[in-house]
């Protein structure tokens, strides 16, 4: 519960209920006895709860953010206009596209929890990639093969890298340090896997092979911190870029 006020006589407090993306309101005795009662949905995310003297009315803002994926045809040899490629009623974001050009994987969510989505190249077949067991999951990348997409979560009690079939099915995790790896990218030839860390106390680029598990992380870089994690190798495997 969030958000409180009193109601205009001080015997219950208003408060809000913020659930799989939408907000309701409850009261709730300020005596042991009694439980607490819904008493209606108040949109997404209602804050700034304000109850008017004769306590008949209740003043409150619904705040929240919508992001939606965009795309542009680049070979109409004018000045392309945007199309809305996939939209809800919260975050849709970062879309890479799989190498054949004809499936997308995002970040959306709809429910609260950040997961990953999947859909057709024309925006069709929208359909979840990860569950709502698995909590936080984004910053996806697909395989050079489209077979798998690399992506980073909060699924075991830590930021870790995951790998999870393109088709669906349960992630396998590939980093199990208590600390935060995230923001992974494949190799050209998808053996190995880039992802920033902050293990040696600042963040810096490490890869490990993506067949397998903890304990296979190698160290990239020594200086300078990257913590943004944006690494990408080059197309014939002789150069990795990355942000600082």
């Amino acid at each position: 519960a969030s958000f409180l006020t009193w109601t205009a006589e001080g015997r219950e407090l208003l408060c809000v209920r913020e659930r799989e993306g939408a907000a309701d309101l409850w009261r709730i005795p300020v005596a042991e006895s009694g439980s607490a009662r819904l008493v209606s949905a108040i949109g997404r995310a209602g804050v700034d709860l304000a109850v008017s003297p004769l306590g008949d009315k209740l003043a409150y803002s619904d705040f929240y953010r919508d992001a939606d994926i965009w795309r542009l045809e680049l070979n109409q040899g004018r000045a392309p206009k945007p199309i809305r490629y996939v939209s809800s009623t919260r975050l849709d974001l970062s879309p890479p596209i799989s190498p054949d050009g004809k499936r997308i994987v995002f970040t959306s969510l709809p429910s609260g929890s950040s997961q990953l989505w999947v859909a057709d190249s024309d925006g069709s077949n929208v359909a979840p990639l990860t569950r709502p067991k698995q909590p936080v999951a984004g910053a996806p990348r697909w395989s050079p093969d489209g077979a798998q997409i690399a992506f980073d979560g909060l699924i075991e009690g830590d930021f870790d890298i995951y790998v999870i079939s393109a088709a669906g099915g349960k992630p396998r995790r590939l980093t199990a340090d208590p600390v935060t790896d995230a923001v992974p990218s494949w190799s050209h030839d998808g053996k190995w896997i880039y992802f920033a860390s902050n293990r040696t106390g600042e963040f810096r680029i490490w890869k490990m092979p993506s067949s397998q598990g903890p304990g296979s992380e190698v160290q990239v870089t020594k200086k300078g911190s990257a913590r943004l994690g944006l690494a990408f190798e080059s197309t014939d495997g002789k150069f990795l870029y990355y942000s600082v």
